[in-house]
Parts: C-alpha cells; sequence; structure tokens
C-alpha cells in the first residue's frame, strides 16, 4: 500500500476533477469517489492510461490516498452498492464497455458482463439507495446498469449540465 497526497492529484498545474457519492454524487475534480452505508469507509479511483488504475481508501480527516488495490482495466467511472458494498465500475473510452466489480473486504474482482453495443463509454456512475444503479455518458446520455448482468438500458437525455469528460454532476 502507498500513500498518495493531494499534491499528487494536480498534473501539469491543472487541479484534477474530484467527485462524492453518498446520497450525493458530485464530480468537482480525476479520483472519482465511492462512499456508501456499508461502512464509513470511502474509495476512489483515478483514470490513467495504463491496463489497471489504482483504487484508493480515502482518509477523510486528512484526505490523505493508500491505494488498497488496482482495477482491471482503466476506469472513470466508480460507485459503491449500497447493500454489498462492493465498487462497480466500467471500463474507460470504450464502446461497450465491460462492467466488473471489486469487493474491498477480499480484493476480489468479478467482470459481470458489457454495457451493451453501442453504449458509450461511461463517466460517471452512481447508485440511489434502493441500490438501482444508474450511468452517464460525456453526451449526457443517462442509463441504469443491470447490476447482475452489466446491460445498460437508456433512460433520458440529460440538460442543462455540461457533459464532457469533465463536467460536472449531481446525483440524489
Amino acid at each position: 500500500m502507498s500513500e498518495v497526497t493531494k499534491s499528487e492529484l494536480s498534473s501539469a498545474g491543472k487541479t484534477r476533477r474530484f467527485c462524492l457519492l453518498a446520497a450525493v454524487l458530485l464530480s468537482v475534480a480525476s479520483v472519482q469517489v465511492a462512499w456508501a452505508a456499508p461502512d464509513t469507509n470511502v474509495y476512489g479511483n483515478r483514470v490513467s492510461a495504463s491496463a489497471s488504475d489504482p483504487i484508493y481508501l480515502i482518509d477523510l480527516n486528512t484526505g490523505g490516498l493508500t491505494t488498497v488495490g488496482n482495477s482491471l482495466f482503466p476506469s472513470a467511472a466508480l460507485a459503491r452498492s449500497p447493500v454489498s458494498g462492493l465498487l462497480y465500475y466500467t471500463q474507460y473510452n470504450v464502446v461497450d464497455s465491460q462492467v466488473a466489480t471489486w469487493n474491498p473486504d477480499t480484493g476480489v474482482h468479478t467482470i459481470i458482463g458489457n454495457l451493451g453495443a453501442g453504449v458509450a463509454a461511461l463517466a460517471r456512475l452512481a447508485f440511489r439507495a434502493n441500490n438501482v444503479l444508474y450511468g452517464i455518458d460525456n453526451s449526457c446520455n443517462m442509463y441504469t446498469i443491470n447490476t447482475a448482468t452489466g446491460v445498460a438500458t437508456s433512460l433520458s437525455l440529460v440538460t442543462g449540465v455540461e457533459c464532457d469528460s469533465g463536467g460536472h454532476r449531481l446525483w440524489r
């Protein structure tokens, strides 16, 4: 395990976007943050061009990051199930991307399926308290994702917000 400081999250003088998920997911920087009810742990990831991305445990008192694992593939989207505590993530920048889970208790990854033909890579994921997983792509298309199969179902086009890879999103 290795510590990553807040200053290391800056790249070429640009502050990376962060997001926070509890009952609310708000994108404001490149580490994606997932928080759910099973415990008080907050996890995050940082997308890169590598074969996998680090998964961090975030210290809420100091903001320090501790690497606790790596994803199976690059991912810009991360959400934690409020029921199982599993972290769900999707493959970055790939159409019909894979959907996987990571168990923070065991460190085991499971690929559960693909989003589906024609579904663009999802830039953000979030769970509602009823354990429904939602995703949004960089064109503001919103989906539900089946947590057993990974298949995405189109819901609607979100309007009134920027939807690029660094856009801000609020989920409730």
